[in-house]
């Protein structure tokens, strides 16, 4: 293997490294809840995301507007969360207003720390959206009485 072989090798290590470390922030970084959304031929999906609570709520948070998982859930706006072992179902609400975004983002780093300040190099602090997840039961929401 010649010099720029083995260099190309050291980049691609050192790019897997990197990405696996990413991974492990996301996953391991602090409590992570699986997103099952739904695809137009009805095919469930799953993502996990991280999640925080406010004002009785629990609030996800898209860094890509792109992001597959976001398309679904846009499309489709009933979801499902698998929190602490437990499904239950939603509607999920973009809220996608600047005070909205900016306290969301503050929940997020507080509850995820230095796990967050290198997620959050991966997209801009101001485009991200807000989802508010309004609980689908009676139990979890009485206004559907």
């Amino acid at each position: 293997m010649g010099a720029l072989g083995k260099g190309l090798a050291v980049v691609i290590g050192v790019i897997a490294i990197l990405a696996a470390g990413v991974y492990a922030l996301s996953e391991y970084g602090g409590e992570v809840v699986i997103l099952h959304t739904t695809t137009d031929n009805g095919k469930q999906k799953s993502t996990h995301l991280w999640i925080v609570d406010d004002a009785g709520f629990a609030w996800l948070r898209a860094g890509e507007p792109e992001s597959r998982w976001f398309q679904r859930l846009l499309a489709r706006p009933k979801v499902e969360i698998v929190r602490a072992g437990k499904t239950r179902a939603y509607r999920a609400n973009v809220v996608s207003t600047p005070a909205a975004r900016e306290h969301i983002n503050q929940l997020m780093a507080e509850k995820y720390g230095f796990a967050e300040t290198i997620i959050s190099l991966m997209h801009d602090e101001d485009e991200v959206t807000p989802m508010r997840l309004e609980p689908l039961d009676v139990a979890a929401n009485p206004s559907l009485k």
